[in-house]
Parts: C-alpha cells; structure tokens; sequence
C-alpha cells in the first residue's frame, strides 16, 4: 500500500499540518498532485495537494481514509515549488495551504457547493420562509445554494439549514474543477482510404458546398469553425462527408498564444555594440552563471545605461545552455514593451503572463513553460513561481519598487524568494534598478551581493535641462506661474504642431487657502495640514486622509470675506495654459 501526505486546502492553522491517505489501486499517485479527499468527522470533500509519498503509515491503518479522486493527471507542483512552499511557509508566518494557491495557477482551484433535495418526510406546520424554500426545492427537486440565495437573498443558507436539522431536505456536497483547456474541432481529409478517389471525384464534379470543402481541405486540415466562416456554410455539408467517410473531425488541445512576434525580429540578427561597462557586466554575469555557489548581483546602472541588453545577454547565454529565465517587471503597464523587446530577439521561446489575460490564457501559457515549450517568460510578480525544470537566471528590474511585495497573504517579498529559488536550483539572480532600496545597497556594498555599476548612458548624451529662477521674472514684470521661456517654447511647439507634457507634482487647483486678512491657513483637524482646493467639485480636500471640507465665503476666525486661493496644482495649471493657449488642445 502506499500512502500520501497530503496538504488539504483549508486555510487555517489548525490544520495546516500533513494528513496520510491511502491510495486506493485504481490511482496512480503523482507527486504534486491535486487529489480530492474526504476530510474531518462529516468526510466532507476537499481539495488537497500530495506533498509526498511513502510505503509507511504514520497512524493506525485503520484511520487511514482512501484518496477518493485525482483531480489531476499531472503534478501541479514540482519538488522544488514544494520545497520552496514549505520555506515561504515558516519564513512569512503563513499556512502551508495558503501559500501552494498562490503557487497554483489561477482559476483551477476546486469550487465546492452543497446541493438540496427533499426527504421523504412529510412537512408540516411551516411558516414564511421555510415555507417557501422547501417549496422552491420540491418544484426544482435539486437546488444549490447559490441559487437559492440569488432567489431568497443572504439569509437562505440559515433557513435550509433549519430545514436540513428537521429532517426535510438533504444536503449533498458537489465539486467542480474549471477545465480551462480549449479544445478546437479540427477537419481532416479521410484520403487514406482506397476508396477515397472513387467517393470524392462524383462530388467534385458536381461544384457544390461538398465540394467547395474538399478542395480547401486538399490544402491541408482547418479548424472546423475557419472552414465555415471561409466558406459561409453551415455544418450540414461538413457532416454529410463525414457520414460518407470523406473527413474525420477530431477534437484537438490547442495552447492559446498571447505574444504578437515582432516584426522587427530580422533586426534581432544585428546585434548592438556593447559599450566597455555593458562588456564588463556581461562577461561578470556569464562567468557567475558558471560558479557553484552562486551569489545574487545588483546592476546599479542610469537611466539609459543599457541594462536591457546586459540582460538580454545573460538571457541568451541562459538559454544556449538549455536553460530558462524568468523576467521579473514591477507592474503589468511595462510588460507590453518588455515582450515587444524580448520577442524581437528570442521569437516564440517568450511569452507572458499577468492579470489581464484570461485564466485560460494565463493557464495556457503556465503549461508551456512545464512543457518546455517555452524558455523565457515576462511578467509581474506572480511569474516568480513559474514551473520552469530548466531555471538558469531570475532578473528582477526595477528591484525597489514596492510592488514586488505581496500585501496580500501570503506576503512575501519576490527578492527574498528569488533567493531561496536560487539555492534551491543553482539559478542565478540579477537585481537592475537606477535607484536600488537602501537595504538592497547596503547588501551590495558589504559583499552578500555582487555589485555591478553602470555610471554612463549609452549614446552618452544628457537631456538639456534648464533652470528658471521665477525671481528674475517677477522682477521683468512676469507675474505668470509661466516663464517666458516656457511660453515661447510652448508657442514653437503649437506652431510646430508638436507636442508638449507639462509635469506638476500637486494635484488640485489650488495647494493652499488663506485669509489675506488675519493670515488663518485651512487645515485638516485629523492631519494637521494644509487642504488642497479642487477646482472641480469647488471643494477642500485633504490628501492624507480624504476629508472634504465645503470652500468657505468668509474667513472661519476673523470673519473676512478676503479668504484667497494659492499655490499652482494641475488644474490650475490646465486653467492657465487653456487661457494663454486658446488654440490648443489641452
């Protein structure tokens, strides 16, 4: 017999702890399985996870309860991810559970319900809403409570569980697995069969819908759905040459793609001049890949230094040696030109993965890095748990953005788990950032990380900044929040019918409000700082904790009707520029 220990998907620390089943002879035990157990007193049925197997049993065999079902036919979880759960498990305070969904691709997780359906006993003596639940549930014979609850509200749960302890209705558990795979129905031509010529040539011959499908299935098989909307036909035609034995339509599993391969991908071949601090970068990472014990790097590179390419390069020599990579970016906006970029050099061995593709898409793609079919993926930071056997290099950019860290639970922190993937597969990981956290600097400059500086930026060229000091044009008569330079490269632009980005850090109209008579500032009494006057609702609002104060007419303290607006925020920037520029559009 052998026995699994399993990690029911039950988020709460009284059971987050391993429980033995047995696997009955009909199952084939696999490793980071999803398998559905009966569980506690009642044998409800749960979800759970195999996180190892033995030939031992940990209890009396007698309390053993069987596996009931696999709900998979393929590890979900590797032993690396298992072993990676376990250490996220005792180093961010959570439940072992918790942290094998976050691991687990979205969307598949198992949906429990509870179907009700009346005994035989007769019911007597009801009233109100019991009354009409246990009727609702005679007339439909099997109800679940979600249905119940969208006819009779929240409450329904309550009044079937009243029902259920008198002995009216029966209460049985239902389970259902979200089967994202998408399955197309494929044409084929059957002209393997001797008498293929015999049949089809009548048909051809008639020039007919029949017909019209055999010549464009001559060019090889379709999708059943492209055969019909390429032809405007029907399925009658199709189905008729099936019944002939003309075709066979098979249903085939089709792996959706969410990368476009860029066009530019014959430019890829020409490979850009590394500068002497790329060159140096490069050759101290692939020398890093080649170490046994390998330590985390910080690339501290400007703004425009090249750390893509450096990255693109690690990459590359990641994957010449069987290898894979994961593309760490800090939000889904900077996926879309971080793929555009990767695909144009590496083609279909990328894809993606983040929250605004579909679950089918995202899991799509999750089955392509199991499978090997691809060997670089790009995203948020969910992507850290992709299933890749083959991991060589993990690249988090932007490291110090706050949103490689998870706040919701478990919350964990993406370079402490790169880390730890690290020891566990031999991987190496790289942190790029213009502006690395404190913590991540410190780190680098005392030895635990090697430290890798990018000082110049790769055309060499600075943007032209110009400094204005609004005291010389005060004093030329410019009582404006523009300066004249501004205005008049303003006006060039327009005239050029180019355009222009006007940045300020403070939103609102107004960053102040006082009475020019006693100097009185508005003030928010929870923060104690300054309101911010907002043009369009005509209100104060403070920006730490969103309280709204009406604009008052007259001076709270003094009573003065003298109480002015100060302070330049966006939309009195909007209002200004409009008035100055009347001809554009703003």
């Amino acid at each position: 017999m052998i026995y699994a220990d399993v990690i029911v998907s039950i988020r709460h620390r009284d059971v987050d702890r391993i429980f033995q089943y047995s696997v009955p002879p009909e199952i084939t035990p696999l490793l980071g399985a999803r398998v559905l157990v009966p569980f506690g007193g009642g044998n409800r049925r749960c979800e759970g996870a195999i996180i190892g197997l033995s030939e031992t049993p940990q209890i009396a065999v007698n309390r053993i309860k069987p596996i009931i079902a696999l709900l998979d036919d393929f590890p979900i979880f590797s032993q690396v991810t298992i072993e990676l759960a376990k250490w996220m498990k005792d180093k961010y305070y959570t439940t072992l559970s918790d942290v094998l969904s976050c691991i687990m691709p979205s969307g598949i997780a198992m949906k429990n319900a509870f179907a009700a359906s009346v005994t035989s006993i007769e019911a007597t003596g009801l009233k109100g809403k019991q009354k009409e639940v246990y009727a609702y549930i005679k007339n439909n014979r099997s109800v679940v409570e979600r249905e119940l609850k969208e006819q009779f509200g929240e409450t329904a749960n309550s009044t079937l569980k009243a029902l259920n302890e008198k002995g009216l209705v029966n209460m049985e558990q239902t389970h259902k697995v979200k089967d994202l795979t998408l399955r197309i129905k494929y044409v084929y031509l059957n002209d393997g069969r001797d008498d293929f010529e015999e049949l089809s040539v009548p048909i051809l011959e008639k020039n007919d819908k029949q017909a019209s499908v055999l010549k464009l299935l001559s060019e090889g098989s379709m999708a059943l759905g492209d055969v019909k909307e390429y032809l405007k036909i029907s399925d009658s035609p199709i189905k008729t040459l099936e019944k002939a034995g003309l075709l066979r339509i098979e249903t085939v599993e089709t792996r959706r793609n969410v990368v476009e391969i860029s066009d530019c991908k014959a430019k890829a071949l020409l490979l850009p001049i590394l500068t002497d601090e790329q060159q140096m970068a490069v050759t101290e990472l692939i020398d890093a890949l080649d170490a046994p014990k390998k330590k985390p790097f910080l690339i501290h590179g400007v703004t425009g230094s090249g750390k893509t390419e450096v990255y693109m390069r690690i990459i590359e020599e990641a994957i010449q040696r069987g290898g894979q990579a994961i593309m760490l970016v800090p939000e889904i906006s900077l996926t879309p030109q971080a793929v555009a970029t990767f695909s144009a050099r590496f083609g279909d061995k990328v894809t993606v993965t983040h929250s605004r593709l579909s679950l089918g898409e995202r899991f799509d793609q999750w089955k392509k890095a199991r499978d090997g079919q691809v060997s670089v993926i790009i995203g948020p930071r969910s992507a850290i748990f992709t299933p890749f056997d083959k991991l060589k290099v993990i690249i988090i950019d932007e490291e110090h953005e706050n949103t490689y860290k998870s706040e919701t639970s478990p919350k964990y922190y993406i370079k402490e788990v790169a880390e730890q993937l690290s020891k566990l597969t031999g991987c190496l990981v790289v942190m790029g950032s213009a502006t690395p956290s404190v913590s991540t600097y410190y780190e680098a400059q005392t030895g635990k990380l090697g430290l890798i500086k990018m000082n110049e930026r790769v055309n060499k060229a600075l943007p032209a900044i110009e400094v204005v000091d609004m005291r010389h044009e005060l004093a030329l008569g410019n009582r404006s929040i523009f300066s004249g330079v501004l205005m008049a490269a303003l006006e060039q632009n327009l005239k050029d019918e180019k355009q222009t980005i006007l940045f300020l850090n403070r939103r609102g109209h107004s960053t102040f409000v006082s009475c020019r008579a006693c100097g009185y500032v508005m003030e928010c009494d929870n923060c104690c700082v300054n309101y911010t006057y907002h043009a369009y609702s005509g209100k104060l609002i403070c920006h730490y904790c969103n309280k709204h104060e009406r604009h008052p007419e007259n001076c709270p303290i003094c009573g003065s009707k003298y109480i002015r607006f100060f302070g330049a925020g966006t939309q009195k920037i909007e209002e200004e520029i409009k008035a100055l520029l009347p001809n554009a559009n703003v």
